[in-house]
C-alpha cells in the first residue's frame, strides 16, 4: 500500500486495552484528565492520557499536586458484619493451631499498610509473604518468608505450600504474583481484601474495600480483642535461589546487596524488567522505602521513566527524597536518554545500571 491512511484512531486503540483514555484538546483539560487517570490507576488498571504537541507546548493552568483522597472513596468500604465475620474465622483458625499466611501486594504497598499488616500478623502468629509489588512491606526478621512468583524466594513458596489458610491483602494474584503456585493455592482457604477482585481462577472469597489500610487496622483490632494476646510467629527466614557461578567479576547478587547497603532509609526504589529487575526483587535487602516493579508491558526500560517521574514529583516536596532506579544495559538502550528529562527538571534520581551484557547492548 503506497498511500497510508490519513490517521489512526489511537484513542480507540488505547480505549480497548486501558481502564480509561482521555484525549486532551486544550491545556485547561489537563487537570481533569490527570484526575481520571489517577483514579483508574488506583483501581489497578492502566490509563492513557493523549496530549497533542500543541497542548504540550501551550501555556497551561497552574497544576497543584493531586492527593489520593481526591480520587479515592472515603470510608473503608467493608460492611462491619463482613469484617467481623472475617475476624471471627481468622481467630477460629488461629485457636485451632492452623498455619496462617498473609500475602501482601502492590495495593497494600500503595496504602502504606506496613504497620497494620505487622500488627495483624503478630495477633494471628501468621507468616507474611509478598508479591513483587508488595515487597517493601517485608522485613529482614522472623515471620517474613520473602517474595512470591517467578522471581521469588523458595522460602515464600514453601510457606504457601505449608499453610492451611491465606489472607490476601491488596494482591490480585496475577501470573507474575503466583507463578508456580496454582496447585498449592488450590488447596488453601483464600480470603482476599482489596479494591478489585483477584485474577486467580478458583475459589477465592473477595471482600471489596476502598481503604485497605483502615480495613486491616480494624481487622487487627478485632482479632486482638478476641484472642486477648499476640500469638508467636513462626521462625521462618528468607532463602534464595542458588545461581550457578558465572564468569569472573562482580555477580548480580553481590552488586544488588551492595546497593542495598548504600541506600538511605525510606529511599524509593524502581526495579526494571529482565535480569536486573529479577536480581533486585530477589536480592535487595528489605526495609527501605517504596519498592516499585515497573514492568510496563513486559519490556525493558519502563523503570527509568517511572523513577524519573517519581523523582520529579519528589522535587516539588518540602523534603525531596532521592529515587533510585535499578536497571540493566537493555533498559538503558531502550529508554536511557530519559535522563535528559531528569536533568531538565532537576529531579533527584540515581540511575544504577547493571551492565552484564546479557542482551549484547
Amino acid at each position: 500500500m503506497l498511500a497510508p491512511p490519513d490517521t489512526v484512531d489511537i484513542a480507540g486503540v488505547l480505549s480497548a486495552v486501558t481502564g480509561s483514555c482521555s484525549v486532551v484538546g486544550h491545556a485547561d483539560e489537563v487537570p481533569a484528565a490527570l484526575a481520571t487517570a489517577f483514579a483508574t490507576l488506583h483501581r489497578g488498571l492502566p490509563a492513557a492520557v493523549l496530549l497533542p504537541k500543541d497542548v504540550q507546548s501551550a501555556p497551561g493552568p497552574e497544576l497543584r499536586q493531586l492527593h489520593p483522597g481526591e480520587w479515592v472513596q472515603h470510608g473503608i468500604g467493608v460492611p462491619g458484619p463482613t469484617l467481623f465475620a472475617v475476624a471471627d474465622e481468622l481467630c477460629a483458625l488461629a485457636e485451632s493451631d492452623a498455619r496462617l499466611l498473609i500475602w501482601v501486594g502492590d495495593e497494600a504497598s500503595r496504602a502504606k499498610a506496613g504497620r497494620p499488616v505487622e500488627a495483624l500478623a503478630d495477633a494471628l502468629g501468621a507468616v507474611v509473604v509478598a508479591a513483587p509489588g508488595g515487597r517493601d512491606l517485608l522485613r529482614d526478621a522472623d515471620g517474613f518468608a520473602g517474595v512470591t512468583g517467578v522471581m521469588g524466594h523458595p522460602s515464600a513458596h514453601r510457606a504457601i505450600a505449608d499453610a492451611d489458610a491465606c489472607l490476601v491483602l491488596g494482591c490480585r494474584m496475577t501470573m507474575t504474583d503466583r507463578a508456580g503456585l496454582d496447585e498449592a493455592l488450590g488447596r488453601l482457604r483464600l480470603i482476599h481484601l482489596g479494591a478489585e477482585p483477584p485474577r486467580m481462577p478458583g475459589d477465592v472469597d473477595h471482600v471489596p474495600c476502598t481503604d485497605l489500610a483502615a480495613a486491616i487496622s480494624r481487622l487487627a483490632g478485632g482479632v486482638r480483642r478476641r484472642l486477648g494476646h499476640d500469638r508467636p510467629r513462626e521462625a521462618v527466614s528468607v532463602t534464595h535461589l542458588i545461581v550457578p557461578p558465572g564468569r569472573a567479576g562482580l555477580d548480580m547478587r553481590t552488586a544488588v546487596e551492595e546497593i542495598g547497603r548504600a541506600l538511605p532509609p525510606d529511599t524509593p526504589v524502581f526495579a526494571d524488567a529482565g535480569n536486573a529487575g529479577a536480581a533486585a526483587i530477589h536480592h535487595l535487602p528489605c526495609g527501605h522505602g517504596r519498592f516499585v516493579v515497573a514492568l510496563g508491558m513486559g519490556g525493558m526500560g519502563y523503570a527509568i521513566a517511572a523513577g524519573i517521574g517519581n523523582a520529579i514529583d519528589s522535587a516539588a516536596c518540602e523534603k525531596p527524597k532521592r529515587t533510585v532506579v535499578i536497571a540493566g544495559d537493555g533498559a538503558f538502550f531502550m529508554h536511557g536518554m530519559e535522563i535528559h528529562t531528569a536533568v531538565e527538571h532537576s529531579a533527584p534520581v540515581t540511575l544504577v545500571l547493571l551492565n552484564n551484557n546479557a542482551h549484547a547492548m
